[in-house]
């Protein structure tokens, strides 16, 4: 690379090779320092100053290093990955309204500030859980996100709470990637059993985890957005006033009033949804009422704090078993608050009923939204002529059931599904 420069340019350049006050020298893509050029009596800046490095472009000097100060100007280069795994996003998958998309997660920045055990709880409520971070191009996109803001420190979700020094991601997924502050003398004392980020460095000590930090939230992108319901796909057992099946569908976050209500606590009120196609649900969000009187100042609140939910595939009705049993799912713990709940296997469904079972008030209320993707299942003909057709000779990507091989497509009326 010097030698290419040096036939355009002569000087000195920027390499990525970085000192912070007090520790050593770093690549800022964190790849393992296997090779250094330092010039004679280099490097020789304080250990207490941030320091960049320089090479020397000049045929009699080409390639030593120097550190110098960061506020040098110089000439650079830029690098980028040959070979690296293009990322393919399914078409259908977004983000949701006010989260950002960095690969196949979306993101969320939250600015009140927590202790840890309160940030996840908030992050679960969004169908979301405290930010794990998996390589350096994750953690750099982090840093990006807050480079204009004046935040320092937010909470990861790493933490050893359930084994002393054994560290885990909160969201269950392998810790593969780890940017420990080894300079710090803070790191690893007694009763510090959560792990905070630097946003100016990617650099992560523990703390305290009933210190309050802001935070972020990470979901997958994958399968999650808003699936389309419209009034007329919706019906329910019965209606207070005028809190009807109009009322059921969750549009309006901040309309807290417009939300479906019954009187019936007979435990036979439901809402249904009929989508008319199968589609693939992650996750329910829902939403009670809070009534707000304004000559007493005075808020009624009424939400639904557990349902059970039934589902309808191919004409037939099954209940949704989670672990063997029907489940009771925890709603709403306040009127106003919308919750999230992602489901821990995904339902492939064309009809849907909630049955309330336990709620808050006279009135039984709640409003609902879906989210999700569409069902992928291939339906045609790999021949104008299958009975002539090798079984042997058609393989697949992915098999979503094991008794619709591929080999079976066009031959017995069969279809193939995709995984």
């Amino acid at each position: 690379v010097l030698v290419y420069l040096l036939e355009r340019y002569i000087g000195n350049v920027w390499i990525g090779f970085v000192h912070e006050p007090y520790s050593v020298f770093k690549f800022v893509d964190h790849r393992t320092t296997v090779y250094t050029n330092w010039g004679p009596g280099q490097p020789n800046r304080q250990i207490s100053q941030r320091s960049c490095t320089q090479a020397n472009v000049t045929r009699s000097n080409l390639g030593v290093w120097d550190d110098v100060d960061c506020g040098t100007t110089n000439q650079f280069v830029c690098e980028i990955y040959k070979g690296e795994p293009k990322v393919t996003i399914p078409l259908d998958a977004h983000c949701p309204n006010d989260w950002l998309k960095h690969d196949k997660h979306c993101y969320k920045q939250i600015d009140d500030v927590e202790t840890w055990a309160e940030a996840k709880l908030n992050c679960a409520r969004l169908g979301a859980n405290l930010v794990s971070i998996h390589t350096f191009r994750e953690e750099d996109f982090l840093m990006y996100l807050y480079r204009n803001r004046n935040v320092t420190l937010v909470w990861t979700g790493l933490n050893d709470q359930q084994f002393v020094r054994r560290y885990t991601w909160s969201d269950k997924t392998p810790l593969d990637y780890i940017n420990w502050n080894t300079n710090s003398s803070k790191q690893f004392k007694v009763n510090e059993n959560c792990v905070k980020m630097h946003t100016k460095t990617g650099l992560w000590e523990t703390t305290r985890c009933d210190t309050s930090l802001r935070y972020m939230c990470k979901r997958k992108l994958e399968c999650s957005s808003v699936i389309s319901i419209n009034s007329s796909m919706v019906t329910v057992t019965d209606a207070y006033g005028t809190h009807g099946v109009n009322k059921a569908i969750l549009t309006d976050e901040k309309a807290c009033d417009s939300t479906w209500c019954t009187n019936n606590t007979s435990g036979t009120a439901k809402i249904m949804v009929d989508l008319g196609e199968l589609v693939r649900v992650t996750a329910i969000s829902f939403q009670g009422r809070d009534s707000y009187d304004k000559m007493l100042d005075f808020h009624q609140l009424f939400y639904v704090k557990s349902f059970r939910i039934d589902y309808k595939r191919n004409g037939r009705w099954r209940p949704y078993y989670m672990d063997g049993y029907h489940t009771t799912i925890l709603g709403n713990q306040h009127g106003a608050v919308v919750n999230t709940k992602t489901f821990k296997h995904p339902i492939t469904l064309d009809g849907l009923s909630i049955t309330p079972v336990t709620w808050f008030g006279e009135l039984i209320c709640m409003k609902i939204r879906l989210h999700g993707c569409p069902y992928v299942c291939q339906n045609q003909l790999l021949s104008a002529f299958p009975e002539k057709m090798k079984g042997d000779l058609v393989t697949a990507s992915s098999v979503k059931y094991p008794k619709n091989k591929p080999r079976q497509v066009g031959m017995d009326g069969l279809s193939w599904c995709a995984k």
